[in-house]
């Protein structure tokens, strides 16, 4: 594996992370949910009380990003890689889960 195919597929990771983090927290998805109070992990729909689902978005986007990124080494590498695209690509992702996660903290009451 080269070095710019390493770099494809590290910015592919990137955005698979961003785009299944913002698509989970967004659709509100199922997930994984930590009960703080009763001391337990369970997969369910949106946390109520005092759940969080916040460690479950990131096992889920860095399972995304894992598996995106193992199957980018098995891509042919016939043409040097469009990096300011997949870089562009990954910086907006980015900055809508910036956009989206400022959201939800500054419309609470």
């Amino acid at each position: 594996m080269t070095q710019a195919q390493t770099l494809r597929g590290a910015l592919w990771s990137i955005q698979a992370y961003a785009a299944f983090y913002l698509l989970q927290g967004g659709l509100k998805l199922a997930g994984v949910i930590y009960d703080p109070a009763a001391h337990r992990a369970f997969f369910g729909g949106p946390p109520q009380g005092t759940q969080m689902r916040y460690y479950g978005d990131v096992l889920g986007a860095s399972a995304a990003a894992l598996a995106v990124f193992a199957l980018s080494r098995f891509l042919p590498a016939k043409r040097p890689p469009d990096l300011w695209i997949l870089t562009g690509t990954a910086l907006a992702l980015i900055a809508f889960d910036v956009t989206f996660f400022f959201s939800r903290v500054l419309a609470a009451p």
